[in-house]
C-alpha cells in the first residue's frame, strides 16, 4: 500500500510540476572509450564497446566487493561478541577476548544505561567508514567497466553501492533473526540501531560539517579582516561540499528495510521512523541551505531505479516476516499451540514479554505448510492490490486527457489555417 501511495503521489506531483511527460535523454559520458563505427541509425561514426568485454570486469568487481564485505563481516563479528550475542565457543564467529565485555559488570554490560549502546555506535561508524571507501571503489569500477551513457553509469553505481551497504547494514540483523532465531535480541539490536544511527547522522551530517565550516570562516576572516562582498560569498559557497543525493536516498531505503523486513519483530519501528524523519527533515534542510553547494535541479517524473529497490525490499519482507512469525518468536505458537511446546523463560525474553517455544516432534511439516500458505496468500494479495489500484490517480489521468485534447485542437486549428493560406 505504501508503494502504491508513493507512485500515485509521484504521478500527482509530476503532473502538477509539468514533468510527467519528461523523458530523460541519453547523455553520453565524455569518458566513454570505444572503437569508431558507422551507426546504422544515424549514419554517423559513433563509439561502440562490446558488452562481452565487461564480463571479466564484472568478476573483478565482485571479488573486490566481496573482499571489502569480508572486512565488514569481521567488524560485525566483533560487534556481536561485544554485545554478548554469540555465546557458543564452538561458533566460528566467537571471539574469546571480546565475549566477556557484555557480561554483568563488564564494560558493555547490557543492563547499563548507556554503555550497552557503545558497540552498536562503534559498528555504525565503522560501517560509515567502509561505505566511504567502497563509494570511491565503486565509482572507479564503474569507470573501468566503461558505460556509454550517464544514466547507465549511475544505475550500475547505485546497484553496486546499495548492494554493499544493504549487506553492511542488515548482516547483523539477518544473523540474529534467521540464524540464532532470537526475536528478543533482534528487537534490542533494532532499537540500538535506530538510536545509534540517528546520533551518527546528526553528528556526521550536521555537527561536524558545521564546526568545520565555522572554523574555516573564522580562519579566512582572520586573514582578510574585511567585510565579505557578494562575490566573496559566492566563492565561499563554491568551497562547500557537493550535495550527494545517493546518501539521502539510501538512508530512507534502509529505514524502509528496518520497518518492513522486521515488522513482526519490532512493530514500533514505524513510530520511531516518524520521529527520526521529523528530525531528519530539519537536519537535511539546514545541511542543504548552509553546509553544501546548491544542487543543480534535474527534471524527472519519479525516483528512478530506487522504485525497483523498494519493490524488491517489500517482496523480501514477506518472506522474512513469515520466517520470524513462525520460527523466531512465539507469535505462531499463540495461534497454533498444538504445534509448539513452551519451555523455560529466558530472563531477557521474560522481561520483554517473550516466551521461548520449540516445535513438537513430528509437527514441523505442518508449520512449514502453514508458512508456505501464508506467504503465498500475501503474495497474491500484493498482486491484487497492484491490479486494483492504479499507479496514476484519476485526476491526473483526466488532466493528461485534457492536455492531449488541447494539443490535438491546436494542431487541427493550425492545419486549417495552413490550408486557408494555401488556398489564397
Amino acid at each position: 500500500f505504501f508503494l502504491k501511495f508513493w507512485k500515485r503521489r509521484c504521478a500527482s506531483l509530476s503532473s502538477k510540476w509539468g514533468t510527467y511527460d519528461v523523458q530523460r535523454l541519453e547523455k553520453l559520458r565524455p569518458e566513454f572509450e570505444g572503437k569508431l563505427k558507422k551507426s546504422v541509425v544515424t549514419g554517423r561514426l559513433e563509439k561502440t564497446y562490446n558488452p562481452w568485454r565487461r564480463i571479466p570486469k564484472y568478476f573483478v568487481s565482485i571479488v573486490l566487493s566481496l573482499m571489502l564485505i569480508s572486512v565488514a563481516f569481521m567488524f560485525m563479528c566483533c560487534s556481536l561478541n561485544m554485545q554478548g550475542y554469540i555465546h557458543s565457543k564452538h561458533s566460528f564467529m566467537y571471539i574469546r577476548v571480546l565475549d566477556g565485555l557484555a557480561e554483568k559488570d563488564g564494560m558493555f554490560d547490557a543492563n547499563s544505561y548507556v554503555m550497552w549502546l557503545v558497540p552498536t555506535l562503534m559498528h555504525s561508524f565503522v560501517v560509515m567508514f567502509l561505505n566511504g571507501i567502497y563509494q570511491r571503489l565503486a565509482r572507479r569500477l564503474c569507470e573501468w567497466e566503461n558505460y556509454r551513457t550517464v544514466e547507465e553509469f549511475e544505475r550500475h553505481l547505485i546497484i553496486k553501492r546499495f548492494s554493499f551497504e544493504f549487506l553492511d547494514a542488515f548482516l547483523p540483523l539477518f544473523y540474529i533473526g534467521f540464524y540464532q532465531l532470537d526475536v528478543v535480541r533482534l528487537r534490542l539490536e533494532l532499537m540500538a540501531l535506530y538510536t545509534s544511527d540517528e546520533i551518527r547522522r546528526i553528528a556526521v551530517e550536521t555537527l561536524i560539517p558545521y564546526a568545520m565550516h565555522k572554523y574555516s570562516q573564522y580562519q579566512e576572516n582572520r586573514k582578510t579582516k574585511k567585510n565579505l562582498t557578494r562575490s566573496d560569498r559566492y566563492i565561499a559557497e563554491s568551497k562547500l561540499d557537493e550535495y550527494e543525493q545517493f546518501d539521502d536516498y539510501l538512508e530512507m531505503v534502509l529505514q524502509f528495510g528496518y520497518v518492513t523486513l522486521f515488522a513482526s519483530a519490532f512493530p514500533l519501528a514505524s513510530f520511531w521512523s516518524i520521529i527520526s524523519n521529523l528530525i531528519e527533515i530539519r537536519n537535511d534542510a539546514y545541511r542543504l541551505t548552509f553546509l553544501s553547494r546548491r544542487p543543480n535541479p534535474v527534471q524527472t517524473r519519479d525516483i528512478g531505479v530506487w522504485t525497483q529497490v523498494l519493490h524488491l525490499m517489500a517482496t523480501i519482507s514477506i518472506m522474512t516476516n513469515c520466517v520470524l512469525f513462525a520460527f523466531a518468536s512465539d507469535q505462531m505458537a499463540s495461534y497454533f499451540p498444538a504445534l509448539f511446546d513452551e519451555h523455560d523463560h529466558d530472563h531477557a525474553a521474560h522481561s520483554l514479554g517473550e516466551v521461548h517455544v520449540d516445535l513438537v516432534e513430528g509437527k514441523g511439516r505442518y508449520v512449514i505448510l502453514i508458512v508456505f500458505g501464508i506467504e503465498h496468500i500475501l503474495f497474491m494479495l500484493t498482486k491484487v492490490v497492484e491490479y486494483l489500484i492504479s499507479d496514476v490517480p484519476k485526476s491526473v489521468k483526466n488532466a493528461l486527457r485534457r492536455k492531449q485534447f488541447l494539443l490535438e485542437q491546436q494542431a487541427s486549428q493550425k492545419n486549417l489555417l495552413d490550408e486557408k493560406l494555401n488556398e489564397k
